[in-house]
């Protein structure tokens, strides 16, 4: 995968590597979660965001609040707070997280 990832490099595309599911996400420049949100009228600190991996990072940077699902180094930097994997029913800890922060977290 390393070997894959540095052969694109010089293509001028942003990769992330999801190294716990052997993925590459390839994504041509300024393409990204956040620019999307932005298309569809979404402005910065506006909204919550929930995601694992390094592909999430523009947008949670813009996010009011940020949950990062699991753990992974460099998203943590921009992480409010996040979902351990631990034990079962982690879709019921997310739908849980999400019913807290609606009644709580005011935009």
């Amino acid at each position: 995968m390393d070997e894959l990832a540095a052969k694109l490099s010089p293509l001028g595309v942003v990769i992330h590597q999801h190294r716990n599911e052997q993925v590459l996400d390839i994504s041509p420049q300024n393409i990204h979660k956040w620019n999307a949100l932005q298309k569809l009228g979404v402005q910065p600190r506006q909204f919550i965001a929930f995601g694992n991996d390094a592909n999430d990072i523009p947008m949670f940077r813009e996010a009011h609040h940020a949950v990062m699902i699991h753990h992974h180094p460099e998203l943590a930097a921009f992480a409010t707070e996040s979902i351990p994997n631990e034990g079962e029913n982690q879709e019921d800890r997310i739908i849980a997280k999400i019913r807290e922060l609606a009644e709580t977290v005011t935009i």
